[in-house]
């Protein structure tokens, strides 16, 4: 039993190294990918990019950053089948990236149609697999034409899903002219669900323009359905407008006629005290004659 456990502890300790090796060298190919787009060297940060990839061992951030260089390298070198195939991958791991607000036109030009691509991609597959369920999946949101800047904006939206199918609502809005979105989650519940954008973001002294799209997601991640979409958002007209702030107690319509209420019954509670308490009859003193 002894030797076992020693044999044990010595296989331990030799795999650990191994593993630390397997990670130290899918880290510094991706540290490697990373120097190589500084340098634009693009080429060579495919080569990286692929060495960190072929690892098992690097985290699931860190292979969608391999991804993220290795379809932006390609896309300059203007291999847009192969940058597209390596967006797709990215997007299997991460249905929701985002490249940076700094990202070139020419790279943007093909991650967008990529994820759109992969998306199509998504909904036949799912629809194949999910049948009857996802046929009868319906999703609608209300989208007023016009709000009131600083006032919080409710969304009604109305889910029917006799399969359960929906794991989450998620609606993504900004400002039209904003690089990115802010997204905001809801569970996916049959029935009525009311998504709110709060007053601080719909406050504003200029009029603009709310882009929005709402999507019910499946818990694999994939899109089931969506309203709208990043490259074709619906749009709301906000007017100029900030959040209302809250009046004073003292200005409240309903604080004085209470404050003299509870005044007047201070006053009245003791009064009825002292007039209840039996003093008893007047006490007689004798009287030496």
């Amino acid at each position: 039993m002894r030797r076992a456990a020693i044999a044990f502890t010595i296989a331990l300790s030799l795999a650990a190294p191994a593993v630390s090796q397997a990670q130290s060298v899918g880290q510094k190919a991706l540290a490697k990918a990373k120097q190589h787009y500084k340098a634009l060297d693009f080429d060579l940060v495919v080569g990286a990019a692929d060495r960190a990839l072929a690892t098992t061992t690097i985290t699931r951030a860190e292979r969608v950053q391999a991804l993220r260089y290795k379809g932006m390298a390609l896309t300059v070198l203007r291999k847009k089948p192969e940058a597209t195939a390596a967006f797709e991958a990215l997007f299997d791991l991460a249905p929701d990236y985002e490249l940076p607000p700094n990202t070139s036109p020419q790279i943007l030009a093909v991650f967008r149609p990529a994820r759109a691509t992969w998306q199509v991609k998504v909904e036949a597959r799912l629809a194949t697999e999910l049948g009857k369920a996802y046929a009868a999946l319906r999703m609608t949101l209300q989208v007023p034409a016009r709000a009131r800047g600083g006032r919080a904006l409710k969304l009604p939206v109305s889910l029917t899903d006799p399969g359960r199918i929906v794991d989450k609502l998620t609606l993504s809005y900004r400002r039209k002219g904003s690089s990115h979105f802010s997204t905001q989650t809801a569970a996916g519940r049959p029935g009525r669900t009311t998504l709110r954008i709060p007053g601080a973001f719909m406050a504003s002294r200029k009029p603009f323009v709310m882009e929005l799209y709402l999507r019910s997601i499946h818990r694999s991640g994939g899109i089931l359905g969506r309203q709208g979409g990043p490259e074709r958002p619906l749009l709301i007209d906000v007017s100029a407008g900030q959040v209302p702030r809250s009046r004073p107690i003292t200005k409240r319509w309903w604080f004085w006629p209470t404050a003299v209420a509870l005044v007047a019954s201070a006053v009245a509670i003791p009064l009825l005290i002292h007039n209840s308490i039996d003093i008893g009859p007047p006490r007689l003193t004798a009287v030496d004659k």
